[in-house]
């Protein structure tokens, strides 16, 4: 607005006048409304720079760089946009599944589906085989939403960690996901079992004792996980161990019920099958003593000939040697049958040669010759 030279001056009170007019009220309301232009148009400039919701969308999935970028179709409400990576997730497109959820947390971070997003996000890197990511993510959904039902979640970490072969951080998973969800403890059980057989498949038999032991632990009336412990511990020539898990396996078995109605024909089956059962375990425990024996023999035969080689005169130890060369011939067929009964010959011979006039050396050398008689007939 323009005013003419002259025309507007100041009155005695020191108010602007024209033409006699008090016209500083409409001065007032026009500035104000200067003001009011100006601060909206730098309001409109800030809203023009803020991230508009494509930007938004895309800053959500700019994280992960190795998923591909899906098409923007515009601002989605937060129950759409769940919905829809959940859509990708049943239909296994694990990569726009993996961006919408990523998506949804960057956006709805507070959601009350929030904890479902994060847990079906490390689901999707599962499927894909991405376990480490994978495993980051049931971490995180683990610490980040403690309220969460999270049992299925452990299940899905420890088997991420048996994916990646680390054995030992998946029984502790299952370990304490067993006392943390007591409810699904025969689900966490059924996992262990698998893992203790991967662990055998693997040849890591000492990995393997270490889960079926946890089993035992864990569950010490199923006989079942004494008998495989047992046999795991007699493959590794732990045959005292093999020993106590075979009896305790045994002892289990036989607290079933032997009387019953001749009608329960299913119960009855069930009981023929845990005689069976019954049997193979005693075969198994006979079995594991024999290699006891066995190696208790090799260690008393290294014994002797050490005793031979100290004092080579040592008249009960060729006697002894003499005899468990010949009792383990009775056992052998053919070439090995001979040769060990050569052996206990020799040894007999020497305890003839080096025996004194002493009764106890002479009762053994009676003893000798007589064995001796007894081997040249079958030679």
């Amino acid at each position: 607005m323009a005013f003419k030279k002259g025309k507007v001056k100041l009155s005695r009170k020191g108010r602007l006048v024209m033409r006699g007019r008090n016209i500083e009220p409409k001065l007032i309301c026009l500035s104000l409304i200067l003001i009011l232009v100006c601060a909206g148009g730098i309001a409109l400039g800030q809203i023009e720079e803020s991230p508009s919701p494509e930007e938004l969308y895309d800053t959500a999935l700019s994280e992960e760089t190795q998923s591909p970028k899906i098409e923007y179709l515009g601002p989605l409400p937060e129950e759409e946009l769940y919905q829809a990576a959940h859509g990708h997730y049943l239909e296994k497109n694990y990569d726009q599944a993996i961006s919408g959820f990523k998506a949804y947390l960057f956006l709805f971070p507070r959601s009350s589906k929030a904890s479902d997003a994060m847990c079906f996000l490390g689901s999707s890197y599962y499927w894909q085989g991405n376990y480490l990511q994978a495993i980051k993510e049931f971490q995180a959904a683990i610490r980040d939403y403690p309220e969460s039902e999270s049992a299925w979640l452990a299940l899905y970490l420890g088997s991420a960690y048996e994916r990646l072969k680390d054995y030992a951080q998946a029984f502790s998973v299952y370990q304490e996901a067993i006392v943390k969800y007591p409810q699904w403890k025969d689900q966490f059980l059924s996992s262990i079992e698998w893992l203790a057989g991967e662990c055998k498949e693997a040849g890591q038999k000492d990995q393997a004792i270490h889960v079926y032991r946890g089993l035992v632990r864990l569950n010490p009336e199923d006989y079942r996980y004494h008998r495989v412990l047992a046999d795991l511990y007699k493959d590794v020539a732990q045959l005292d161990q093999a020993i106590a898990e075979y009896k305790e396996a045994l002892r289990l078995l036989r607290l079933y019920p032997k009387e019953l109605p001749e009608e329960d024909i299913k119960l009855a089956e069930l009981v023929d099958k845990q005689i069976a059962e019954i049997a193979g375990v005693l075969l198994d425990l006979g079995i594991t003593y024999h290699k006891k024996i066995e190696e208790l023999q090799k260690a008393e035969v290294e014994a002797y000939q050490e005793a031979i080689k100290v004092y080579p005169g040592h008249v009960f130890a060729h006697y002894n040697l003499g005899v468990l060369f010949y009792n383990k011939s009775i056992g052998e067929t053919g070439t090995e049958k001979r040769a060990l009964r050569r052996q206990a010959r020799e040894q007999f011979l020497l305890v003839i040669g080096y025996a004194k006039e002493n009764p106890e050396e002479q009762e053994l050398k009676i003893k000798a010759q007589e064995l001796i008689r007894v081997i040249d007939y079958w030679l």
